[in-house]
């Protein structure tokens, strides 16, 4: 081989890729999985120190906060708590004004029954709307009726007051 820098580069056949172990079968993802366990592994670590950084915190809050000794901090910290209770308070006032299950169940009870009562009154109400438009059909045959029937008396007067000859009187 010549280190001489103007000859031309020789090209090299493309060899086909190499096919990964267990290429086509079901377990070809492993190292994929592999990867994704490892960043979830790391990720719960990580969690797990931030999570026992905060509980240091928090319980370094607590005991640093309980500390009255010093001038001027016990009084605010007196007040809170008085306010936190006064807020206790309240909340449990609110939590017993609460529905308990067993008023729970009546309304339910309550519910099911005014939807069955609503269901009934539906069904009235169509059998109610099919009798009145029956009713309409039953005034427009009698008021057809009366009218046949005042055609009839009509000539039934028209053929009494006519001569004998059977043809009905002129008017």
């Amino acid at each position: 081989m010549s280190d001489d820098p103007t000859r031309p580069i020789q090209r090299v056949p493309a060899q086909p890729p190499r096919p990964r172990a267990g290429a086509g079968e079901p377990g070809d993802r492993e190292p994929d999985r592999a990867d994704g366990l490892r960043g979830l592994q790391t990720a719960v670590v990580v969690l797990a120190v931030v999570a026992v950084a905060a509980l240091g915190i928090a319980v370094w809050a607590l005991v640093d906060g309980g500390d009255d000794d010093r001038g001027g901090g016990g009084g605010r910290n007196a007040e809170a708590v008085s306010e936190l209770r006064g807020d206790v308070r309240d909340l449990r006032r609110q939590v017993d004004d609460l529905p308990t299950a067993d008023d729970l169940s009546a309304l339910q009870k309550e519910v099911d029954e005014l939807s069955g009562r609503l269901d009934d009154a539906t069904d009235d109400l169509a059998a109610a709307r099919d009798a009145s438009e029956g009713l309409e059909r039953l005034r427009s045959d009698v008021d057809g009726l009366r009218s046949d029937l005042d055609a009839l008396a009509q000539r039934v007067e028209d053929l009494e007051a006519a001569p004998e000859g059977g043809a009905p009187a002129s008017p």
